[in-house]
């Protein structure tokens, strides 16, 4: 099963390279920031998600429902929290530009 989460974080993250090469940066500098941006949180976050999970020393298959369950929700609160204080300091670095 942690085999299956790791290559589920590898592939998560999504690529803007192809929109990148649309938009050149000297005629839309401000978006062309946005997406080399967005690419680059894409890739920190997928980097990670993989390193959170391969940590998970003891993911019992099969043996402990409840303690899988437990690990599981103790990560997702953890995510979840992450993701709304990032939200809230991008909401503030933007609001200056």
């Amino acid at each position: 099963m942690k085999e299956i989460f790791l290559f589920a974080s590898v592939i998560s993250a999504t690529d803007t390279v192809a929109a990148l090469t649309f938009v050149k940066e000297s005629s839309e500098p401000k978006l062309f920031a946005v997406l080399f941006g967005e690419g680059v949180l894409n890739d920190a976050v997928c980097i990670v998600l993989y390193r959170i999970i391969k940590t998970f020393n003891h993911i019992d298959e099969g043996k402990n429902y409840l303690n899988n369950f437990k690990k599981f929700y103790i990560f997702f609160v953890k995510q979840i929290k992450i993701f709304f204080f990032s939200i809230n300091k991008i909401k503030s670095v933007t609001y200056y530009f």
